[in-house]
């Protein structure tokens, strides 16, 4: 094995030289059925890191439990939960089914403190941060119900047709949700109605109803005790989601069946409807939506000589046309702009046949401006004819432009004319900039948001089209848009331009002991200790394109793909790209030592998810807390915020971003605002406005009830592990990008006070000298222990982009996602020499009982502490982090099973191999006739629980499989996935358990 690094992951000092454990030594009983008992000798297995002597038991550590055991699935869905489940929620990567009676799920909302304590004494005395996770756009599981859809606008059914024969559509109407008149609380399931009046959940105020809504309730009512159907489709049928097309009816009123429910805000009359007469039963016609611009997406491709010489533009332009065929029926505006070496090419449209006209030039890059647009700079793509003109007339342009074969690179400039364009659009449709260049955000008397306004009584900056303020929004129609950048290096020439060579940073030391010391040669892109924010001689320009996109909710997503072919010279410096992804609610996609023939599928694959997961344009947020509870401080992944705690001034439950992806969690730190919480229970209300694909402004409300309760025990019984775990990890990566050095520290104090205040007031009487865990909280020093092995954490050196790249991807995942990338699985899946008892490895890729539609599940097997010690050199193993997999074979694993997972081009000396697109034919069908998976076929089998888990994982992002041999530099990476082992200078699993013990025994001993 040789030393080595590989994006980011340093080999630990002489872990080859650690002592092999012989299988012989091995005390659990084995089975020695294998290809060496009729053979030759069997080699001698060892395991990847040596065994540790400890007294504590290892095998006795709580550690994550395996959620996709399919023998314990009866359904595809797993186990059906109700919203408000009163026990302790199960981990985020449990397969179930939440049915979503009253509350919204833990899916959408989540809380650390299950049960709240009743005064601000008991949570000071726990000790365990107070959080609440808000995932406005989750992934469900497959067999949960889609949030329906409620159309109260002025011009819906509700108004033009079913209340014509009441009250008329002439007759003053208030439309939009119902809301409370004192606090401004949406209509929720826990709304208390009496004639004519209700009472809200929130502030307890009591006003009344709207003459429309009393008759819609009372409709309502005459439909659901006879309903017996929706209450079936609600609760009790297999498949949830039969149920949306009730719950979408005119007669039924969702916002007080379900916790989290979507309103249609549209305002704009458009004179093309049918009016109606009557209720069910009777014939009439859909309204007509007045036409609406969808948001535009802009694809900047950089053409640069080491861009073109990857074939970067030819693959990307290839896999747009891929992209509109999983959409046929999906309106795309789409745009190309191509950043050359100095200058930013713009590409009229045809809009008759789609190809590209006269190119426009714009040949200032330091001051890149475009004084006049041409008429048609966008495409509606409505038929692949004519995007394979317009993909083509593009190709045929690069090729000829002979300027672009050049060493230096304009992506910068070209982004700000990105920008432009997005802006000339929206004044086009509608959307005039606002006063000073930046939105105007203040809180009415009634506690409602209103962006784009001024306040009441004052002059008005606002579009004409603005919406009510019932709706809390100031735009109609899709606003903004996508910027997607596909560059191989950092911006060298032009706007933003990053100097070329490194820099000679000072010592900090003076005098004769600096004299001899060894000077530090830093890239750009990064300060001396952070790397996450651009070098000070491009902040100013890299802060005016941030303004100018948030003023234009433009999402700025960067591809990063730098080819293993790159010199020094065109070193990334992500700190750059981080910034503006941050800030515009946009990702960043890394691809270090990119090889088009190797990662050509996760290419394709992030293009994809970017726009397939949904799309949430111009988004306005506001939270609500009942009386007693108030926030402290928003803790989001992006951080186009102003205030210190995270919000707009002094209300920090506000925030407004121009994109949130699905994988976004924004992470709210609450306190008692009293010192005795008021009732029984306490309720949050999170809304927020979006403009989703079809470039209709949505509005999203959901809404959950917690229990308080005055038994202590209680609140460490009823926590949430995962919760308390984002909370730190959000902390973590705040404290890093600020600069702090002191992180960890402060974590480590946090589990410490937790683990003492529950063997003070909770635990039962254990002997002294023992450690006691909470039991929800059990897995909470592992995860942490993980947390600091990770890169972005770590201690290493001067590789700026790897822990700019870890940083991102603990940044921006999912909450079951960050769990995985912290502590990833690793399943055992085949034993070419010795096979324990219990494994099962035989029935690995197999398939089950379990069906789902069309899919037939495989058989996974129970997953492996993620430590060397468990990793042998006779094996093949599958590690999943959540972003991707990790195909390890060992050593000692037979040549067949070698051969048949790297049939493309076997090499021992290769990092990566992908598993072959041949495989893809054949994952989770069914088995044809009665000889179903060839046993001997390692790699179906492997395929095929790769694809299971995919699906299980309910992830919307593509994981790509790598495949790491024994003794490759890549070997390291995995070495470092390996959580629970003591790594260089960073602490195992156990002695990070007894420094704990040490802590909390220092401090009994004191009290």
């Amino acid at each position: 094995m040789t030393s080595g690094t590989i994006n980011g992951y340093q080999q630990p000092p002489n872990y080859t030289q650690q002592g092999p454990k012989s299988v012989m030594q091995d005390t659990r009983s084995h089975s020695t059925r294998s290809h060496y008992d009729s053979g030759p000798t069997p080699p001698v297995i060892t395991t990847l890191t040596r065994t540790d002597e400890s007294r504590i038991d290892a095998m006795m550590i709580p550690r994550p439990m395996n959620h996709f055991r399919n023998e314990q699935l009866a359904e595809p869905g797993g186990q059906r939960m109700p919203a408000n489940y009163s026990g302790q929620l199960p981990s985020s990567n449990t397969v179930c089914t939440y049915v979503e009676e009253s509350d919204a799920t833990p899916r959408f909302l989540r809380q650390s403190l299950g049960l709240l304590p009743q005064n601000r004494h008991a949570l000071s005395l726990c000790k365990v941060p107070y959080s609440l996770l808000v995932t406005p756009f989750p992934r469900l599981g497959m067999l949960e119900c889609p949030v329906p859809r409620i159309d109260l606008s002025p011009y819906s059914n509700v108004f033009t047709v079913l209340a014509a024969p009441t009250w008329g559509p002439q007759q003053p109407h208030r439309p939009g949700p119902l809301r409370c008149t004192s606090c401004g609380a949406y209509v929720n399931s826990y709304f208390q109605f009496a004639v004519q009046a209700a009472s809200c959940n929130m502030c307890n105020y009591s006003f009344d109803l709207p003459v429309w809504y009393t008759q819609l309730l009372e409709e309502h009512r005459r439909q659901i005790p006879s309903d017996l159907a929706l209450k079936e489709a609600l609760y009790s049928c297999s498949n949830l989601a039969d149920a949306l097309p009730r719950l979408e009816s005119p007669w039924v009123r969702a916002e007080i069946l379900k916790g989290t429910v979507d309103y249609l805000t549209h305002a704009h009359p458009s004179g093309m409807y049918n009016m109606g007469a009557g209720y069910e039963g009777q014939q009439y016609s859909q309204p007509i939506d007045p036409p609406k611009a969808v948001p535009l997406l802009v694809y900047v491709l950089d053409v640069s000589a080491l861009a073109l010489g990857n074939k970067l533009p030819e693959t990307v332009l290839g896999n747009l046309v891929y992209l509109y065929q999983a959409w046929p029926q999906t309106p795309l505006d789409i745009a190309v702009l191509l950043a050359g070496s100095e200058e930013v090419y713009v590409l009229p449209v045809d809009p008759d046949d789609g190809s590209v006209r006269a190119v426009q030039v714009v040949a200032d890059a330091q001051n890149p401006f475009l004084s006049d647009w041409p008429s048609h700079i966008t495409l509606r793509v409505q038929s692949r004819e004519k995007l394979e003109a317009y993909i083509s007339s593009i190709k045929a342009f690069i090729a000829s432009e002979t300027s672009c074969a050049r060493h230096t690179n304009a992506c910068a400039a070209a982004l700000s004319v990105a920008v432009d364009l997005i802006s000339a659009r929206n004044k086009l449709a509608g959307h005039p900039t606002l006063a000073n260049g930046l939105p105007v955000v203040h809180t009415s008397s009634r506690g409602t948001i209103l962006l784009g306004s001024s306040p009441p009584g004052g002059p008005s900056s606002a579009p004409s089209s603005a919406l009510p303020s019932d709706t809390e929004g100031c735009r109609i129609f899709g606003r903004g848009g996508i910027i997607q950048l596909f560059t191989t290096s950092r911006p060298t020439a032009g706007y933003a331009a990053l100097p070329e060579t490194p820099i000679l940073m000072k010592n900090k030391e003076e005098g004769p002991a600096a004299a001899g010391a060894q000077k530090k040669l830093q890239w750009p892109g990064h300060r001396q200790w952070n790397v996450f924010v651009p070098h000070p001689s491009v902040v100013d320009q890299v802060d005016i394109l941030v303004r100018k996109a948030v003023l234009e909710s433009a999402s700025i997503s960067v591809y990063a793909i730098n080819p293993n072919t790159a010199d020094d010279a065109s070193r990334m410096s992500l700190g750059f790209f981080y910034t503006l992804v941050r800030q515009t609610g946009g990702k960043l996609y890394c691809y270090p030592d990119f090889q088009l023939a190797i990662d050509y599928e996760k290419l394709y694959y992030d293009m994809y998810h970017e726009l397939a997961n949904g799309i949430a344009l111009d988004v306005s947020f506001k939270l609500r807390v009942s009386s007693g509870l108030v926030v402290k401080r928003i803790k989001c992944p992006w951080s186009c915020l102003t205030s210190e705690n995270g919000g707009y001034g002094n209300d920090v439950n506000v925030f407004s971003i121009p994109r949130l992806h699905w994988t976004d969690t924004v992470c709210f730190d609450l306190d008692y605002a009293v010192d005795e919480l008021p009732g029984k229970c306490g309720y949050v209300q999170a809304a927020f406005t979006y403009t989703n694909w079809f470039g209709e402004r949505c509005l999203r409300v959901m809404t959950k009830r917690y229990m308080y309760t005055s038994m202590f025990s209680s609140v460490f019984r009823m926590s949430d592990v995962e919760s308390t775990l984002l909370s730190l990890v959000r902390h973590v990566c705040l404290g890093l990008m600020s600069g702090r050095q002191n992180v960890q520290e402060d974590v480590d104090h946090v589990v410490a006070e937790i683990l003492l205040s529950y063997r003070l007031h909770a635990a039962t009487n254990s002997p002294f000298g023992q450690l006691i865990l909470p039991e929800a909280l059990k897995l909470l020093p592992l995860y942490l222990t993980a947390l600091f092995k990770s890169p972005c954490t770590r201690k290493m050196g001067d590789l700026s982009d790897a822990r700019v790249e870890a940083m991102n991807l603990l940044n921006n995942q999912p909450l079951a996602n960050v769990c995985r990338y912290i502590y990833p699985f690793l399943y055992p899946l085949h034993r070419s020499v010795v096979q324990l008892k219990g494994e099962e490895l035989g029935r690995v890729g197999f398939h089950t009982d379990v069906q789902h539609q069309t899919w037939t599940f495989v058989f996974v097997p129970q997953t492996l502490p993620a430590s060397g010690e468990r990793v042998n050199s006779d094996g093949v193993y599958l590690l999943d982090d959540g972003t991707q997999f990790l195909l390890y074979l060992g050593q000692h694993v037979l040549d067949t099973v070698r051969r048949q997972i790297c049939v493309r081009g076997y090499d021992m000396s290769a990092t990566r191999t992908p598993l072959p697109p041949a495989a893809e034919a054949t994952p989770l069908q069914a088995p044809n006739g009665a000889g179903g998976v060839d046993p001997n076929n390692m790699l179906i089998r492997i395929w095929n629980v790769v694809q299971q888990l995919r699906l299980q994982n309910n992830s919307g992002d593509f994981q790509p499989v790598r495949v790491i041999l024994a003794g490759s530099v890549a070997e390291s990476e995995f070495i470092w996935k390996m959580a629970e082992d003591r790594l260089s200078a960073e602490k195992g699993y156990v002695d990070y358990l007894v420094d704990m013990h040490r802590i909390v025994q220092k401090e009994l001993a004191d009290a």
